[in-house]
């Protein structure tokens, strides 16, 4: 869901085959999006092999009107890991969300028509260049840990709503691979540790220079494919 005048960006896509391999330059995005007046559009993406065998998949973009009152700040809900109190138990432990109790949280937000914006709009909204609802949040996980895809992921894909995965790219070493309705921002590549006492906490990020600094985000930066946002590591 977007809003009239609002800024689209593709969420991203893959195609590979089992013979040609990789394909993703392949694909050609059929349709477009008319920010101008609010409706529903298909967007189609569609590719051919080498044997000229043709895929296609189909996303949904609904463009609204803005509401009357905006939001006058943005929450942002960070998590950590995940578990099923079917076959474990963290519950002692705050790093720890049920995954049932989790899928409560997001239903309540759907149902009672929050707005989950991109990073983009965020941006946007922060330098006074659009307005966002008054019931705006942005859902967030850090880490990267295997439980937030394996089991928080599939409940964002449900119920077709935004989240943010802070990566710490050295745990990644390569691109981060693709999930709908999932962005990539940075946790640092290698910062996410101890090793400045000089400083206390904040981790190693407070203890090394300018420039070794900026070679670490700039390598993040490749793992998650973006860099409009970084939760601060450590």
């Amino acid at each position: 869901k977007m809003f009239v005048n609002g800024t689209y960006s593709v969420a991203g896509y893959t195609a590979t085959d089992n013979i040609d391999g990789d394909i993703t330059d392949k694909v050609e995005i059929k349709n477009e999006v008319n920010f101008e007046v609010p409706g529903t559009y298909k967007i189609i993406y569609e590719v051919k092999d080498s044997s000229d065998n043709k895929a296609y998949m189909e996303r949904i973009v609904e463009v609204v009107a803005r509401p009357e009152k905006n939001a006058s700040s943005i929450p942002v809900l960070m998590y950590h890991f995940f578990y099923d109190k079917n076959e474990s138990d963290h519950s002692g432990d705050g790093n720890w969300k049920e995954i049932h109790d989790f899928e409560e949280e997001v239903k309540y937000l759907v149902d009672n028509d929050y707005y989950f914006p991109t990073w983009q709009e965020v941006i946007d909204y922060m330098d006074g260049k659009i307005t966002l609802p008054e019931k705006s949040v942005v859902i967030t996980a850090d880490d990267s840990d295997p439980t937030f895809f394996d089991l928080a992921v599939p409940v964002v894909q449900k119920y077709n709503v935004y989240a943010t995965s802070f990566v710490i790219g050295y745990y990644y070493g390569g691109p981060a691979p693709h999930r709908d309705n999932i962005f990539y921002e940075s946790h640092t590549y290698d910062m996410h540790r101890g090793g400045c006492s000089d400083m206390g906490h904040g981790g190693l990020f407070n203890c090394i220079s300018h420039d070794e600094g900026v070679a670490d985000l700039k390598k993040s930066i490749e793992v998650c494919g973006d860099n409009k946002a970084i939760a601060y590591p450590y």
